[in-house]
């Protein structure tokens, strides 16, 4: 009598993957979205499905669809910051104020905001500068520049 291969005898009993199974589950992609809108961080998210931060960057890492949610949630994450300062400091200014020191500490270390880059140039070190513009729209003020434009016909 021949002997069975070990794959016939497989064949017959159901094939089990190697490993733990998987704790992902596609409509995670929907929470991390939706958790990283309220301005939690991504690790934030392991928490809220109950896994380990290991857990979510080898998904990050394995998985398209979760890395494209990881991705579009750190820019929803980052919009939730912004606008709590266009809110506190721009349309507000008068009204309850933000810990700025602890704003500004949150973007550079989330959102990689920085104070300053020095540009190298040869023996000259030059610093790069940013253009700081006014957000709001300040009718009047348009107006004031409408009125002085008139009157300038060259």
């Amino acid at each position: 009598m021949a002997k069975k291969k070990p794959s016939q005898i497989l064949s017959k009993i159901e094939r089990r993957p190697v490993g733990r199974p998987t704790k992902y589950k596609p409509e995670y992609c929907d929470l991390l979205i939706k958790v990283m809108k309220k301005g939690f961080s991504f690790e934030a998210v392991a928490g809220h499905i109950g896994i380990s931060k290991d857990t979510l960057y080898d998904w990050a890492k394995t998985i398209p669809e979760f890395s494209d949610a990881k991705r579009i949630g750190l820019q929803y994450s980052q919009l939730f910051w912004e606008k709590i300062a266009v809110d506190h400091l721009i349309e507000n200014p008068k009204g309850d104020k933000i810990n700025s020191s602890v704003w500004i500490f949150n973007m550079k270390n989330r959102f990689n905001w920085t104070d300053k880059k020095e540009i190298e140039m040869g023996d000259k070190t030059r610093k790069q500068f940013n253009v700081a513009y006014d957000v709001r729209e300040d009718e009047t003020n348009a107006d004031e520049d409408e009125d002085e434009n008139e009157g300038d016909e060259t």
